[in-house]
């Protein structure tokens, strides 16, 4: 795969993020009577959520600034998103950073 270089802004944002089971790595359901806890979709395991990894995907639309008419969609993983924020120079968790710091406000999927 060939990089390519565009400089433009964003016009477009998408983010969303999955929790991960402690025990087979699937996804897991929040409850909704008590959003501490969480349910495993493939091994059933209630767990604590705030143990759980979060995996981050971003969705980006970037427009040239030099041609308008180009643009660019982007994804992004858990890992890159990460070091999209630190780019940034965001010093809060990429939860808050993503949707807070940068004034856009993504919607899940």
């Amino acid at each position: 795969m060939e990089a390519s270089t565009i400089n433009g802004k964003f016009i477009g944002f998408l983010q969303n993020n999955s929790i991960d089971c402690i025990s087979c790595k699937e996804k897991v359901v929040l409850n909704l009577g008590n959003k501490d806890l969480g349910k495993c979709k493939d091994c059933n395991l209630i767990q604590i959520v705030s143990s759980c990894a979060t995996q981050w995907f971003m969705r980006i639309l970037v427009q040239s600034s030099t041609n308008p008419s180009e643009q660019r969609k982007l994804s992004l993983f858990n890992k890159q998103v990460e070091e999209l924020v630190a780019l940034m120079n965001l010093n809060k968790p990429v939860s808050q950073s993503c949707a807070e710091r940068t004034n856009l406000h993504g919607s899940e999927a």
